[in-house]
């Protein structure tokens, strides 16, 4: 086994791109599915909640005009 097999972090700091890659394409697979679309709809809507009440001012200069 190797150290990029064991996700361990390059000198460089940063991590393998084969690890990045299988990241990746998770992320790709679950957002392909009708469970994977609907969370990132609800994780955009609780965004959009949270920055309206907490920065209302530039939550409108970006959103209203």
């Amino acid at each position: 086994m190797t150290a990029a097999d064991r996700g361990a972090v390059t000198p460089a700091g940063r991590a393998p791109a084969a690890r990045t890659m299988r990241v990746v394409e998770r992320a790709r697979a679950m957002l392909a599915g009708e469970a994977g679309g609907t969370a990132a709809l609800v994780a955009a809507l609780l965004a959009a909640l949270i920055w309206s009440n907490v920065f209302p001012a530039g939550y409108e200069a970006v959103c209203v005009g």
